[in-house]
């Protein structure tokens, strides 16, 4: 509720604004009538008046509109944002007990004293241990960094980076078993240097491609080209996937959005907001374009 509170605290002055406005209207609204009173009773440049009258009216009647609309749109956008805390929060809920589930299972058959289980298995099941217990800690760290980012506490940790290199590295290490019969379409040679924070650059660029193929049904093609225009680097990350609404592209970087489409889909909803947040602690943009049914195109520009 307090990042809900001062993401709309612009709305709420223009409101408070209006509220002082209306006061006044209301303060002149009693003088005019008692005026109007007089004017009236001495019958002296009524007409005069009366259109003075009619004109106030309609400027009262203007600013009641406006508020009214001004009101609803702000009252729109906070049960919109508590939706999605909403949702976040049972999705969140539901993502930490699947991996619970699976340290509970194995620590109870590990615990059965009926049966003497062999190196190998113990070995698997400490395995699969490990495993749910690092998705549960991947989890708390993203949240995390997203706080950390958001507050501009991250210190970045910044070296000389060929960037074409990175990208490449990102494709190499990408799971096969996820890009299925798909395409990554990279045909960069030469080398981009920029100045930044590795670690977190690479998660940038993993997290975009990753989701290329993670919010796609069928198989895509994905291009990635980057160039320097302009003594500014820009990367291009575009798939010719099923794409999202115009609505929800102006809310993919916010934190615990998810696209209706991606809902069946894994995830707490701060992957793309991380990303936003690198980039801007970075000094560059990132902007998303797509279409429905024709493929969603991220572009990153770093100064």
């Amino acid at each position: 509720m307090k990042e809900i509170n001062a993401r709309y605290s612009n709305q709420r002055s223009v409101i408070a604004t209006y509220v002082k406005v209306l006061d006044m209207l209301a303060l002149f609204s009693l003088i005019l009538i008692v005026f109007a009173k007089e004017e009236i009773s001495n019958n002296t440049n009524s007409n005069r008046f009366f259109m003075f009258l009619l004109s106030y009216l309609f400027f009262s009647i203007f600013i009641f509109k406006t508020l009214f609309i001004t009101m609803s749109q702000f009252m729109k956008k906070i049960n919109l944002s508590e939706k999605f805390r909403d949702k976040w929060f049972e999705d969140m809920s539901h993502d930490i007990k699947t991996p619970l589930s699976s340290i509970k299972g194995y620590a109870e058959i590990i615990q059965e004293t009926t049966y003497s289980f062999t190196s190998d298995e113990l070995k698997l099941y400490g395995f699969e241990i490990k495993k749910a217990e690092q998705r549960i800690e991947n989890m708390i760290e993203d949240l995390k960094m997203s706080k950390k980012l958001k507050e501009g506490k991250i210190i970045l940790k910044k070296e000389r980076v060929d960037l074409c290199d990175l990208i490449r590295e990102c494709i190499r290490e990408i799971d096969s078993a996820l890009i299925g019969n798909s395409k990554i379409i990279f045909d960069i040679k030469q080398e981009i240097y920029y100045i930044c924070d590795r670690k977190l650059i690479k998660r940038t660029m993993e997290n975009i491609i990753q989701n290329a193929f993670i919010h796609n049904d069928k198989s895509i093609e994905l291009y990635i080209n980057i160039e320097i225009r302009n003594k500014k680097i820009y990367i291009c990350i575009k798939d010719n996937g099923k794409g999202i609404s115009k609505e929800e592209c102006g809310h993919i970087f916010e934190r615990y959005y998810r696209c209706k489409e991606s809902e069946r889909i894994k995830g707490q909803g701060v992957g793309l907001s991380i990303v936003y947040e690198i980039i801007k602690a970075h000094k560059g943009t990132i902007k998303v374009n797509s279409i429905k049914n024709l493929g969603t195109e991220f572009i990153i520009e770093l100064g």
